[in-house]
C-alpha cells in the first residue's frame, strides 16, 4: 500500500456535442504520454468514469495501457473493457503474465449512463456500478508492470476494440482506494 495517494488525477468532462462528433466518426481515443503517475505497481488505486454504451455487440474498451498480446512482453499494464455479455473485464499484467478479473452483475442496458469504478484495495480488485458492488471481488497481489504504452481512453494501442458510446469524467487515483464499500456516485 502506498504511503500517500499520487497527486495526479485525470479528470475529463466531456461535452455531449463533442462526444457525438468524435464517437460517431470512430475517433474515440484520448491519449496521454506515459508518465510515472501511471505506474500503479502494487499500490491501491481507483479508476472511475461514467459510461453510456450504444452497442454491446463487441468488446468496448474503456481505458488501457496495453498492447495485444500482453503475454509476449512485459510492457503492458492493464486494460478495462465491457464485453458483449455486459461483463466488466480488467486485464492486469505482471511480468509476462496476464490475469483477467471478470465481473458479472445485473445486465447493463444500452443508451444508459452508468458510473463505473474499478478499485484495487488490499490486494483485491473490486468493481462498482452506480456505487454498488458488481460481481465478486478478485484477489490480485501481483505488481503491475510500469508499461511503456500510452494511456488511452476508448481504444487500444493497435486501434481495435473501440468504445461504442460515451465516456465522461474519467479519473485515475494512484495510491488510494477511493471506495471500499457501497457509495453514491457524484453527479
Amino acid at each position: 500500500m502506498s504511503e500517500k495517494a499520487n497527486d495526479l488525477l485525470i479528470c475529463i468532462t466531456c461535452i455531449k456535442e463533442q462526444l457525438v462528433k468524435i464517437y460517431d466518426m470512430c475517433l474515440c481515443t484520448q491519449k496521454w504520454e506515459s508518465r510515472e503517475s501511471f505506474y500503479l505497481k502494487n499500490n491501491d488505486w481507483t479508476m472511475e468514469c461514467w459510461v453510456n454504451v450504444k452497442d454491446f455487440s463487441s468488446n468496448n474498451m474503456v481505458a488501457t495501457r496495453y498492447n495485444s498480446p500482453a503475454n509476449t512482453n512485459s510492457n503492458s499494464q492493464f486494460q478495462l473493457s465491457i464485453n458483449s455479455a455486459t461483463q466488466i473485464i480488467a486485464n492486469l499484467c505482471s511480468g509476462t503474465t496476464e490475469s483477467s478479473a471478470i465481473f458479472n452483475g445485473s445486465a447493463l442496458s444500452v443508451n444508459t449512463w452508468y458510473h463505473l469504478a474499478l478499485v484495487r484495495y488490499s490486494n483485491n480488485i473490486y468493481c462498482y456500478v452506480n456505487g454498488q458492488v458488481y460481481g465478486t471481488p478478485v484477489a490480485y497481489s501481483s505488481t503491475l508492470n510500469d508499461g511503456i504504452y500510452n494511456f488511452l481512453l476508448g481504444n487500444r494501442n493497435n486501434g481495435d476494440l473501440k468504445f461504442s458510446g460515451y465516456i465522461s469524467n474519467f479519473r485515475l487515483i494512484n495510491g488510494q482506494a477511493a471506495y471500499t464499500s457501497t457509495f453514491t456516485p457524484s453527479t
